[in-house]
């Protein structure tokens, strides 16, 4: 939460994912949803690579950041 928190302090891009967040992994924590309420949460169906999912590199190209 510490290194959220800066990034929110900072104003840097946030992108929220997760991985099977109906099953063993759980949904993402509260605190990162309380934390940045804007941002949508990418939800990958079992690619554990997020780099492979087309709407997460979708929206890392979107940033416009390397």
């Amino acid at each position: 939460m510490g290194l959220t928190k800066t990034a929110k302090i900072f104003a840097l891009p946030v992108i929220l994912t997760t991985n099977v967040d109906w099953g063993p992994n759980g949904t993402i924590l509260p605190e990162l949803k309380t934390l940045f309420p804007d941002v949508e949460v990418i939800r990958r169906p079992g690619v554990i690579n997020a780099w492979c999912w087309l709407a997460f590199r979708k929206t890392v190209d979107g940033i416009g950041r390397r």
